[in-house]
C-alpha cells in the first residue's frame, strides 16, 4: 500500500511522465546525426611563377621518389654500422660501408638534379601558358579587326560607288578568312588548354584542381651571358658531376673490396645490394640536332674466379666509371653552350623582329585606311594584315624561345645562373 498522500499522487505520476519523456527526447537528439555544414570553397589565389615552382617542390612525384631513394641509401649504410661483429671477422665490411656512404652523396645528388629538374620543367611550362595566351589574344584580335573590315567592305559594296576598287569578292575573301582565323582560334584555345595541363603536371597537383594563374609578360631581352662562366658553373654545381664521381670512387673501392677472401671461388658486389641500372642513361639523337648519348658505369652483382682474376675485372669496371665521369662533364658542357647558343640566337631575332612589327602595323593601319575608303582592294587589306600577323607571332615565339634558354641556363648552372624573372626585386 502506497504511503504516498492521496493528494500528491497525480503530481508524481506526472513528474515520472515528464522524466521519462525528458530521457527519450535526450535519446533522439543523440541519435540525430550532427549538422553538417556545407562549406564554401574560398576562391584560389592567382599563382606567380614563384608559386607554381614552391608547390612543384613539394608535390612533384619525381622529386618525392629521389627522397625516397636517398632515404634507403641511408638505411642501407645504417644497417652496415650495425654489423659490428661482422667487421671483426670481415675486412670487406669497412670497404662496404665508404661504398655505402658515398651512395648517399649520389642520392643526395641525384635530390638536386630533381629540383632543378622540377624548376625547370614548371618554368617551361609556365611559359608555355605565356605563350599560348598570346597567340591566343593575337588570334582574336585580327579576327576582330578582319570582321570590322568586312562591314566596312559591304557598306562599301551597297553603297555601288563606281570609284570603290572593293567588290563582292573582296567580301568573300574576307568571309573565307574569317572562317580559317576561327579555325585556328579554335587550336589556340586549345594550345592554352593543354599548356595548363603540362604545368598542373609539372607542378605535380591533381589533373581538376583549379589554376588561376599570374601571367606576366616574357622578360626583356639583354642577359649578359658569359660563355666561360657559365660553364664554369655548371661544371662546379651540377649534380650529375657529383654522381659520376662517387660512383666512380665506389668502383675504386670495389677493387679494394674483390682483394679480400682470397679462398672463395666468387665474391658479391655493391651492385647486389643496390641497383646501380635503376637510372635510365639519355640516349643520343642523330637526326638534324647533334645530341650525344650518355653512359653509365657498369658493375655485375657478382664477381666470379681467383682473387686475382676478380681483381682485374674490377679495375676494368673501375676505368669505365672514370671515362663515365669524363664523359659527363663533355655533356653538360655541350649542353651548357646549346642553352646560350639558343638564348643569344632568340635574343637577336627578338631585336629585329621588334623593328619588323612596328613597321608591320604601320602599314597595315595605313592600308586598312585606305581600304576604308575603297581605295585598295580586299587583296591588298588581307596581304598587310597577314604580314602584321605573321611578325607579331614570330615576335611571340622568339620571346618564348629565349625565355625557355635563359630557364635552360638555369637548370644547366643548376641555379648558378640566376635569370632576370627569378631576381628578387631590390
Amino acid at each position: 500500500m502506497s504511503t504516498a498522500p492521496r493528494a500528491l499522487r497525480p503530481w508524481l505520476r506526472r513528474l515520472a511522465v515528464s522524466y521519462f519523456v525528458s530521457i527519450g527526447l535526450v535519446s533522439a537528439a543523440r541519435a540525430q546525426p550532427p549538422v553538417v555544414h556545407p562549406v564554401v570553397p574560398q576562391p584560389a589565389a592567382p599563382l606567380t611563377l614563384e608559386d607554381c615552382i614552391k608547390i612543384g617542390l613539394e608535390r612533384q612525384p619525381a622529386l618525392a621518389a629521389q627522397h625516397a631513394s636517398l632515404a634507403a641509401a641511408e638505411a642501407q649504410l645504417r644497417a652496415l654500422e650495425n654489423m659490428r661483429l661482422s667487421g671483426l671477422l670481415s675486412k670487406e665490411l669497412g670497404y662496404r660501408k665508404q661504398q655505402a656512404a658515398l651512395g648517399i652523396g649520389v642520392h643526395q645528388a641525384g635530390v638536386q638534379v630533381a629540383e632543378w629538374e622540377t624548376i625547370y620543367a614548371v618554368t617551361r611550362t609556365y611559359y608555355t601558358v605565356v605563350y599560348a595566351r598570346r597567340q591566343e589574344q593575337l588570334a582574336r584580335g585580327l579576327l576582330e579587326k578582319l570582321n570590322l573590315s568586312k562591314k566596312q567592305a559591304q557598306a562599301l559594296v551597297k553603297k555601288g560607288d563606281p570609284d570603290s576598287l572593293v567588290t563582292q569578292v573582296d567580301v568573300d575573301k574576307l568571309t573565307v578568312n574569317i572562317e580559317l582565323l576561327e579555325l585556328r582560334l579554335i587550336e589556340a584555345s586549345t594550345g592554352v588548354n593543354r599548356a595548363t595541363a603540362a604545368l598542373r603536371e609539372a607542378m605535380g597537383v591533381p589533373y581538376d584542381s583549379p589554376l588561376p594563374l599570374v601571367l606576366s609578360d616574357f622578360p626583356p631581352v639583354g642577359e649578359d651571358l658569359d660563355r666561360d662562366a657559365l660553364i664554369h658553373l655548371a661544371l662546379s654545381r651540377r649534380g650529375e658531376i657529383t654522381q659520376a664521381a662517387n660512383a666512380a670512387r665506389i668502383a675504386e673501392l670495389e677493387v679494394c673490396a674483390q682483394n679480400t677472401g682470397c679462398l672463395l671461388p666468387y665474391k658479391r658486389t655493391f651492385a647486389a645490394a643496390s641497383d646501380i641500372h635503376s637510372k635510365p642513361i639519355p640516349q643520343g639523337v642523330s637526326n638534324t640536332t647533334y645530341r650525344p648519348s650518355a653512359i653509365g658505369i657498369e658493375m655485375p652483382t657478382l664477381m666470379v674466379g681467383h682473387k686475382a682474376d676478380r681483381v682485374e675485372r674490377a679495375r676494368d669496371y673501375s676505368a669505365k666509371a672514370g671515362a663515365v665521369v669524363e664523359k659527363t662533364q663533355n655533356l653538360i658542357a655541350l649542353e651548357t653552350e646549346d642553352a646560350i647558343s639558343k638564348s643569344q640566337a632568340a635574343s637577336a631575332q627578338v631585336k629585329t623582329l621588334r623593328e619588323s612589327v612596328k613597321k608591320a602595323v604601320k602599314l597595315a593601319d595605313l592600308i586598312s585606311s585606305r581600304f576604308e575608303s575603297g581605295k585598295v582592294t580586299g587583296e591588298d587589306y588581307l596581304r598587310a594584315r597577314t604580314l602584321e600577323d605573321q611578325t607579331q607571332a614570330q615576335l611571340n615565339e622568339a620571346l618564348y624561345h629565349y625565355v625557355l634558354g635563359l630557364a635552360a641556363l638555369e637548370r644547366v648552372t643548376a641555379g648558378g645562373f640566376v635569370p632576370l624573372y627569378r631576381r628578387p626585386p631590390p
